[in-house]
Parts: C-alpha cells; sequence; structure tokens
C-alpha cells in the first residue's frame, strides 16, 4: 500500500506483445507510484497485478470508463483513512 500523495502512473501498452521484463518495468515503477495499466482487448492480463498493478483496464472501452477509474483511484489515494 502506498503512502499519501504516492503518484499514479498510467500505462498503456499498445500491443500484446509483452514479456517479463515489462512486468518487471511494471513491479519497478509500482515501489515509487501506484500503476494502472491500459491494455488491450484480448490479452492476458492477468500477470499485470501480480506485478502491482492497482487496475487494469481494455484500453478499447469508452474513454470516459478509464477516466472514472483513474478518479476514483486518486480519491481512493487521497483518502486520509487509508
Amino acid at each position: 500500500m502506498h503512502r499519501l500523495g504516492t503518484p499514479l502512473t498510467i500505462l498503456d501498452v499498445p500491443d500484446q506483445r509483452w514479456n517479463n521484463a515489462f512486468e518487471q518495468r511494471l513491479g519497478a515503477h509500482s515501489i515509487i507510484s501506484s500503476v494502472m495499466v491500459l491494455a488491450p482487448a484480448g490479452s492476458d492480463s492477468v500477470p499485470l497485478p501480480l506485478a502491482d498493478a492497482v487496475n487494469v483496464i481494455c484500453r478499447d472501452t469508452p474513454p470516459r470508463e478509464p477516466a472514472g477509474w483513474i478518479v476514483a483511484e486518486r480519491r481512493w489515494m487521497s483518502c486520509a483513512c487509508c
């Protein structure tokens, strides 16, 4: 769990060709920031939360949905009770 004021990183993955190096980079980002991933439809995104992504969203969703998740994540991160 991250402390208050932790930045939010959003990684937009354009295609399904990620590998262990991407998961390692995601894990490294998660040390200094909460990480949300926009993954392509049909990709096997199961490893991404295991690599500490706080949320994985299909990048084909309408823009309002990822925007809503980003707002919700920022609110959760700024919550004084966390």
